[in-house]
């Protein structure tokens, strides 16, 4: 129960103990953290502290801290000295900073603690920062999440970096290079170009991907994409001739003849990033075990026009940020200092200081379009895996 209460103080405090004028609160948090001695106790305590700070930046230290955290740092409880170190790691801490940065450059520790690290360096206002991420694009373990923070920096050098790297990255770290890319108009222009060259494969860009580009409202951007996607919006009578091009391909031979292994393969590249099936993929959008999955006039409908019935939890927002930045995707949390959205890489935490402007559109956050640039034999394979009544290997 004390620990419960320990938690809850955390959470439910330090929201507003992080403001400039709350010098009190983060103080009691403090004093509390300095008091207990008991490591589950302050395990718990430093966790809610470290929920309460997701997203912020240019944080204080407050007083008393720095004597807090030399008994963290020697607690016998790993989850102290991990949590503790998280939190130092926003409080700016130089010499947990750079330990950090040790950490995630040393290619012999274990993956996990150096993406660990490298996620509560992720979001300070370090000026190395940047180069560090370009630096780790070519490393496997931390790849991806290196090029997920790229996403949050604006140096120019960035996308010839990705895009020198990416012949090398595996299939999820491509996702977040195609993500970073198309997140700001300067980067969005250097994909453009490296597709059109043939380095980038037309057919890694997602729907989603497509959506992100369009909502630049860039006149070079969207001519292109309208070139190798088609338009952005089909009217009801286009979706329903869509849906019967896809029906007709669709028969019941076709489908037998179908490999649903080469199916699971298409679904982790275009839909598992958002939807769970069989227990993995994303929760951006709901969980398709359960669904109607063997109906294909159900399959067609959701896929081909997935805004006609959509749930309010799923309809999409784009964020302009103040330095160009887009982001559309879902907004899952908001407070007085910072907005949650999910977006196809994960959650992105955006201070509000630095947003422009906020629209909510009636979208559903599945992008039309997804089936448009697969082959015949690549939909019926999707399609028969989306069919199975239970999961299957993937392709050898």
């Amino acid at each position: 129960m004390k620990y419960a209460l320990l938690l809850l103080l955390a959470l439910f405090m330090a929201p507003c103990a992080f403001a400039d004028d709350a010098d009190d609160t983060i103080g009691l948090l403090i004093g509390v953290l300095k008091d207990t001695a008991d490591p589950a106790a302050q395990a718990d305590l430093l966790k809610g502290m470290n929920a309460a700070m997701e997203g912020k930046r240019n944080v204080k230290m407050p007083a008393g801290w720095q004597e807090v955290y030399a008994k963290l740092s020697q607690s016998p409880s790993d989850e102290v000295r991990k949590q503790g170190a998280k939190l130092a790691a926003v409080f700016g801490d130089a010499g947990t900073l750079e330990a950090m940065k040790k950490l995630v450059l040393d290619p012999t520790k274990p993956a996990e603690e150096r993406n660990k690290a490298l996620e509560s360096l992720i979001g300070k206002n370090d000026a190395t920062l940047a180069a560090l991420l370009q630096q780790l694009l070519k490393d496997p373990a931390v790849a991806e999440a290196a090029l997920k923070g790229l996403a949050g920096t604006d140096d120019p050098k960035t996308p010839a970096v990705i895009l020198a790297a990416y012949p090398t990255l595996d299939q999820p770290a491509r996702r977040a290079a195609i993500n970073t890319l198309s997140f700001r108009p300067a980067f969005a222009k250097a994909l453009m170009k490296s597709v059109k060259e043939g380095k980038i494969p037309t057919k890694d860009l997602t729907a989603y991907t497509v959506r992100q580009l369009r909502s630049f409202n860039d006149k070079e951007l969207d001519a292109w994409t309208n070139e190798i996607w088609g338009v952005a919006k089909t009217s009801n009578q286009q979706k329903i001739a869509e849906i019967a091009k896809y029906k007709a391909m669709l028969t019941p031979e076709a489908l037998k003849a179908g490999d649903p292994s080469a199916g699971r393969a298409l679904f982790a590249k275009t839909c598992m990033q958002c939807h769970t099936l069989y227990g993995e993929g994303g929760k951006v959008g709901p969980d398709l075990t359960g669904s109607n999955r063997q109906d294909i006039d159900y399959l067609m409908v959701n896929i081909v026009d997935p805004s006609a019935v959509i749930a309010k939890d799923y309809m999409v927002s784009i964020i302009y940020m103040k330095d160009d930045d887009v982001y559309s995707g879902i907004v899952t949390k908001e407070d007085d200092t910072s907005v949650s959205v999910t977006v196809e890489s994960g959650v992105q935490v955006l201070q509000k200081s630095e947003i422009k402007e906020i629209k909510h559109s009636e979208l559903s956050m599945m992008p039309e379009g997804l089936l448009t640039p697969l082959s015949k034999t690549e939909l019926i394979n999707l399609v028969t895996y989306l069919r199975t009544p239970a999961q299957v290997p993937l392709p050898k």
